[in-house]
């Protein structure tokens, strides 16, 4: 047969329990102070691997850059909430992983705008060969000059 031992609940357990109750509250407050650093790192880890992928892309189409402008959109909301909580070095860091997509961004926009002037340049030059010959024939006129280059028969009298 066995005994059953009853555990006596008095002073001594209560004193355990309030040095318990003390060290749980301390971890707890030390996992919060250091679950809000993990979540600020957590977050520029992240920017950073989005930053450093879209900079390593070596073509990127308007359509994929679009899609890539809303995810840093999100990324720019999310700073918002972390920033109050950043360092001084972490918000350096934000604004360098920052300016490496600004910096592709505008590379895909200069390339866009280039592909623009190309279109108009081309535009312009056929628009210049058209009316070349008008043009050219009127300084022709202008000088008296035929099309081989040569004076007119009067010019030729003259002489």
């Amino acid at each position: 047969m066995r005994t059953i031992r009853y555990v006596y609940v008095g002073k001594p357990t209560e004193k355990r329990m309030k040095k318990l109750i003390i060290l749980c509250s301390l971890f707890v407050a030390s996992a919060l102070q250091s679950g809000h650093a993990q979540t600020t790192t957590a977050f520029l880890e992240r920017f950073k691997t989005f930053t450093d992928e879209v900079a390593a892309r070596k073509e990127i189409t308007e359509k994929e850059f679009d899609e890539l402008d809303v995810k840093y959109e999100r990324f720019k909301e999310e700073y918002g909430k972390y920033k109050p909580q950043m360092t001084n070095k972490e918000i350096r860091k934000y604004n360098s992983y920052k300016a490496k997509y600004d910096k592709r961004k505008a590379g895909v926009q200069m390339k866009k705008v280039g592909k623009k002037v190309d279109k108009v340049a081309k535009k312009v030059g056929e628009k210049i060969k058209e009316t070349g010959a008008a043009v050219s024939g009127y300084v022709e006129g202008v000088l008296d000059k035929n099309k081989d280059g040569e004076k007119d028969d009067k010019e030729k009298a003259k002489q």
